[in-house]
């Protein structure tokens, strides 16, 4: 769906501008593990930055280079490895 109106409109901005504008502040979706499976763990998309508070941020480093994130009902806490 996304697709179709990011075409229809000229670009993804403008698609994520024009959900917005309706009311829809962003998306949820399975993350790649877990769409095989049909439940899981998700990702999100917010269309506007100042609809998010960062509460803190956390770095660690391993050899992974990943973001991880849980919801705990309100809040997306994220946690982000090997950043450079």
């Amino acid at each position: 769906m996304y697709d179709a109106i990011s075409k229809r409109k000229g670009s993804d901005k403008s698609a994520s501008e024009y959900l917005n504008s309706l009311g829809i502040p962003g998306l949820r979706y399975l993350n790649g593990n877990s769409r095989s499976v049909g439940e899981g763990f998700h990702n999100y998309v917010v269309w506007d930055d100042n609809a998010i508070n960062i509460l803190e941020t956390y770095y660690s480093r391993n050899d992974l280079n990943r973001v991880a994130g849980v919801f705990d009902g309100k809040t997306i806490h994220l946690v982000a490895s090997n950043i450079e």
